[in-house]
């Protein structure tokens, strides 16, 4: 703590005058002074950040925000962290573990990625996403820093030293920190004494980074372990590469017993939420952790009303287990999505998808993951987000069909493609208003079309002076 109020102290001396170029109180310079005024305003702040990648060749390794981290005065080291890793779930894991933690009276910050629609929405102290202002006011200093040092950091580490900064600034009891690739290589992993880490669970993504086995895999994540200090697995993390890796820290090993999932994907989330919370001393019997741990952050399983008769349904699966999982959870759900719609139990309530994925992801599993759902499905809308990383329409369109023919299904007038977000929502609405009966729209694939969904269904969220970006 007496580093987090040093450095909550050389924040009030930028605002006070060492902003403008003095030194604080710490002897840290403020190099605003000559600094080209793109850094001073909330979009040439992102600009900055947005484009960094571009202009340098970004490697793997700790060293780089090691050193940023040391440049402004360590708020890694100030802070309390619940570090959690994973293939799916840990965005969920991550945001019911704060809720709750907030529920027990911790001033909790949280840092996930990536954002749905704003820079912001990364990183929030008790719920409240940090401000414009306050993104400039750090980002603009570590930038400074950095380029004072010589430091050529990558956007994911500059976004994770202002997180860690802004934490450290304003006086958080505990921080929930998502890792973003992996683990062990990862920007977030600087962490030298977590209270806890957690790995949600594991399968096969980003292989050509993490390995193309789920032991490798495993192994990468479970290697945000510190010695003496608790982990905590869900029930699908080969153990194999965990064992070895606390063993050899002497970490507190605690592994999640299977749930009886009940076709809801969010149980075993609530679970591990739970059992973190257990593990760091805290009640969990209290109504006020109840409600918090049944929290879902955006686009898991959002259910958005539409029209009359008509909703959507907004979910950030993203990749092959992450589909089966909500595919698979489908039937339980019938009873809430007639409720939402507005129809009788017994009435047919006419479900289509829209569908868009990076181009990275198992096109074949996801394929696989739609086939064996394909009852559920009245029409599939294969479109692609407007970022580089986008998998094309016309090459998701032909995956799915050849998954379909595999089980038996004609796919010629079932599937279509659409060249844009805006084009393939146009074309679902289109359907569902033809149709004449109750409708459910689900979108789900890449979180970086839910801006355009969002846009399309009226909704109010926050947004950002520049478009979104793909990192």
């Amino acid at each position: 703590m007496r580093r987090a109020r040093a450095l909550a102290g050389l924040l009030r001396g930028r605002e006070s005058g060492a902003w403008r170029g003095q030194s604080t109180q710490a002897g840290i310079p403020f190099l605003s002074e000559g600094i080209p005024r793109r850094i001073d305003t909330y979009a040439g702040v992102l600009e900055e950040i947005y484009t960094v990648n571009e202009r340098m060749h970004v490697k793997q390794g700790l060293q780089n925000i090691r050193d940023l981290n040391a440049a402004i005065g360590d708020p890694a080291g100030a802070l309390n962290v619940v570090h959690v890793a994973g293939t799916n779930g840990k965005g969920s894991v991550c945001w019911k573990l704060a809720e709750a933690l907030r529920a027990t009276g911790s001033r909790t910050g949280l840092f996930v990625s990536p954002h749905v629609s704003s820079f912001r929405e990364r990183v929030r102290i008790d719920g409240e996403l940090i401000s414009e202002e306050d993104v400039v006011k750090h980002l603009s200093f570590i930038i400074e820093r950095a380029e004072a040092a010589n430091i050529h950091a990558t956007f994911f580490e500059y976004v994770t030293a202002l997180a860690m900064h802004y934490f450290a600034s304003n006086g958080t009891d505990m921080v929930v920190l998502e890792t973003g690739l992996g683990g062990r290589l990862d920007s977030t992993n600087i962490i030298n004494a977590p209270a806890l880490t957690v790995v949600t669970n594991i399968g096969l993504e980003h292989t050509r980074v993490l390995g193309d086995t789920l032991e490798a895999i495993a192994f990468e994540k479970a290697s945000i372990a510190k010695p003496h200090r608790p982990m905590l697995v869900g029930p699908n993390v080969p153990l194999g590469p965990v064992e070895e890796i606390c063993s050899s820290r002497q970490a507190p090993l605690h592994v999640l017993a299977p749930q009886p999932l009940d076709g809801d994907y969010d149980v075993e989330n609530v679970a591990m939420a739970r059992a973190a919370l257990e593990i760091l001393g805290r009640d969990t019997s209290t109504d006020a952790v109840a409600r918090a741990l049944r929290q879902r952050p955006p686009c898991r399983f959002e259910i958005i009303p539409h029209r009359p008769g008509s909703v959507y349904v907004l979910d950030a699966g993203h990749n092959a287990p992450a589909l089966k999982k909500l595919f698979s959870s489908l039937d339980s759900r019938i009873p809430e999505l007639h409720a939402a719609v507005g129809a009788a139990p017994h009435e047919n309530v006419r479900i289509q998808l829209v569908l868009a994925l990076s181009s990275d992801k198992d096109l074949e599993g996801c394929g696989e993951a739609i086939a064996a759902a394909t009852g559920h499905f009245s029409d599939i809308i294969c479109t692609q987000a407007a970022t580089s990383r986008a998998q094309s329409s016309q090459t998701i369109q032909a995956n799915i069909g050849a998954a379909l023919s595999q089980v038996g299904v004609d796919a010629s007038s079932m599937v279509s493609a659409a060249g844009s977000v805006e084009e393939a929502l146009v074309l679902a609405d289109h359907k569902a208003a033809a149709s004449g009966q109750p409708s459910v729209t689900i979108v789900c694939g890449t979180i970086f079309m839910m801006t355009e969904v969002r846009h399309h269904l009226g909704m109010d969220f926050p947004v950002d002076p520049l478009a979104h970006k793909a990192i």
